[in-house]
């Protein structure tokens, strides 16, 4: 619905000002286009690709966008999730960092897992507390699908989908925690 995906955009130019005021008032002078990407890799074996997609699962990258295994994807993958879908593992990346860095007391929990000829399909639970003055806590489980590209072996495309609804998903930023 056209809130929902303003609510999404909304959230996302909050992220990207927020991490430049924290730039700024930290006196780091670079911006996250300039960082180095780690890890990238010409080509990715799916047992490699597996094995740190795991990893990243296990250091919450998803979370906060940090110690994510950017190597692993093509620069223009394409992110889908019930909000929106765009193409480009640096948009993806300063999403994620931007807006995991107002996430407290976040887990994230591997619930399945079912490799397949194509892709990957990673089942997980999620929950965190915003750094918000009202303190919404935000719940969801779901599953990410990878889909591996035929030559390189990296990730073309990372599609999100969550047992909630979009609208329910955007209702508890709203609701304070107890």
């Amino acid at each position: 619905s056209v809130p929902v995906r303003m609510v999404w955009y909304l959230s996302e130019a909050f992220g990207i000002a927020a991490a430049g005021l924290r730039n700024f008032q930290s006196g780091l002078g670079k911006s996250q286009d300039q960082e180095q990407e780690e890890g990238d890799f010409e080509v990715v074996t799916r047992e490699m690709a597996c094995d740190l997609i795991r990893k990243d699962y296990e250091q919450s990258y998803f979370v906060t966008g940090t110690f994510m295994t950017t190597g692993i994807y093509k620069s223009d993958c394409e992110f889908a999730d019930p909000f929106v879908s765009f193409k480009g593992l640096k948009r993806f990346k300063q999403n994620v960092s931007n807006l995991g860095a107002f996430m407290e007391k976040s887990t994230l929990k591997i619930a399945s897992w079912d490799e397949k000829e194509d892709s990957l399909k990673v089942g997980w639970r999620f929950r965190c507390v915003l750094a918000l003055p009202w303190r919404p806590a935000i719940s969801a489980s779901g599953s990410t699908e990878y889909f591996f590209d035929d030559e390189s072996g990296k990730i073309c495309k990372h599609v999100e989908s969550w047992n909630i609804s979009p609208a329910d998903g955007v209702r508890q930023l709203f609701k304070p925690s107890k």
